[in-house]
């Protein structure tokens, strides 16, 4: 096998190759066949010796007779001759300009090789991408209708229709949803078509979707028992005064009207047919407005209960007695003391009166200025007891040869016989 120096004319110089070379030759113009405008083969050996023949003239790959005994290497397609000028590398055509790929460059054999990125496709030239449309293929996995933006499917519906969680799907949309399906109060979707209803006391128009108002109250006293009122659009029922509307909101129960507010009292409520009765608790009595109480003093009234003497005390009547009178069980009535048993004053004879007692002396004896203490008569023009009370401390009586001192009750009469000292 031969190779000819193409492009050199004049020369027609043919070059001997080695076995091993013929042999990576073949593979190349098998995969390449411009190669064989490079080269002829022939069996004819040149005349003078070949340098290429020795060792392929050191060339790992190609081997070309210069002038006289010198060689030019060279590399087969897909290969670069390396600085050294005899060994080859593989050459890498995506190292320069990404070679010629728009986007993705893959090296085969020394060839470049394009491809694209996701959602693009390699155009005819085999080096330019071009963007994808979603929606081409199975209408981008949308229901209804695709959209291709940026090269992404964005799915949408037709109308009366949305898109479901899944972005993808469609569902009939409830003709409710929208204006209210046209219905003035209430929408009802059936099978997809909106039906119109009215809330309470208004009945649907002629166009099946107005609602005009009827007035409740004209029909059966709007159900109610007593009073039909129409507020605000709203039939509410009422009682006349005396009645309070039950639980059903329809009917009316008498009411007690003491149970609303006391019926107005300040104290005591008491309810009779057509009106109330105030009343006051103890102690206090009922003002001229006939509602509100006012304190009173208990003695006031019947003098409180008692029979001699009230006392208002601590917001109540207190009882007491005229002197000579002692209170009875009842805290309120009064009984005489009967002086005269219970350590009687008298000297002599005593007599009980209502409320007192009356003191006496015996024959021969007169009563003291104290109306207690009696005194011996005596005909003597001298008194022993007129002058200083004879000296006593208490009591004094005239004795034959001089004063007789005495006490009262609850003093002891000391040694001197004139003073007297409480035994208390």
């Amino acid at each position: 096998m031969y190779s000819q120096i193409a492009n050199k004319p004049g020369r027609g110089r043919k070059e001997i190759l080695s076995a091993a070379i013929k042999r990576k030759v073949i593979r190349e113009v098998a995969n390449n066949p411009k190669f064989m405008k490079d080269l002829q083969f022939g069996n004819n050996l040149f005349a003078e010796a070949d340098p290429c023949s020795v060792d392929n003239g050191g060339c790992e790959q190609l081997c070309y007779r210069s002038t006289g005994a010198s060689v030019r290497c060279d590399c087969l397609p897909g290969y670069i001759l390396r600085k050294d000028r005899k060994t080859c590398k593989e050459y890498n055509p995506c190292a320069h300009k990404n070679g010629g790929c728009d986007h993705i460059c893959h090296s085969h054999g020394g060839i470049s090789v394009c491809t694209c990125r996701e959602n693009y496709v390699l155009d005819v030239d085999g080096t330019t991408c071009k963007k994808v449309d979603p929606c081409l293929e199975d209408n981008g996995g949308c229901h209804h209708i695709c959209r291709s933006e940026n090269g992404t499917a964005t799915c949408d519906c037709h109308p009366e229709h949305v898109l479901d969680t899944d972005g993808k799907s469609c569902l009939k949309v409830d003709p409710c949803l929208q204006a209210n399906g046209g219905c003035d109060h209430i929408c009802k979707s059936e099978n997809g078509v909106a039906m119109c209803d009215c809330h309470p006391q208004f009945i649907l128009d002629a166009d099946g979707k107005a609602c005009q108002k009827m007035d409740p109250c004209s029909l059966e006293n709007g159900g109610c028992e007593q009073i039909c009122r129409l507020i605000e659009d709203a039939m509410l029922c009422e009682c006349h005064e005396g009645y309070a509307l039950k639980s059903d909101g329809k009917t009316c129960k008498k009411v007690d009207p003491c149970s609303i507010g006391n019926g107005g009292c300040e104290h005591i409520c008491l309810s009779s047919e057509v009106s109330v009765l105030c009343g006051c608790r103890e102690g206090y009595i009922l003002q001229k407005d006939r509602i509100s109480c006012k304190k009173v003093d208990p003695c006031s009234v019947l003098n409180g209960g008692c029979e001699h003497v009230c006392t208002w005390s601590h917001n109540s009547a207190q009882c007491s007695c005229n002197p000579g009178y002692a209170l009875m069980k009842d805290s309120k009535s009064c009984r005489d003391v009967d002086e005269c048993e219970e350590n009687t004053p008298c000297d002599h004879i005593c007599r009980n009166s209502p409320g007192s007692y009356e003191c006496s002396c015996k024959s021969g004896y007169e009563l003291g200025a104290d109306r207690s203490t009696c005194y011996r008569i005596v005909q003597e023009l001298i008194s022993y007891c007129v002058k200083g009370n004879g000296g006593c401390d208490q009591k004094c009586q005239e004795g034959d040869t001089g004063p007789i001192c005495s006490c009262f009750q609850g003093y002891r009469l000391q040694r001197d016989g004139k003073a007297c000292q409480d035994i208390d």
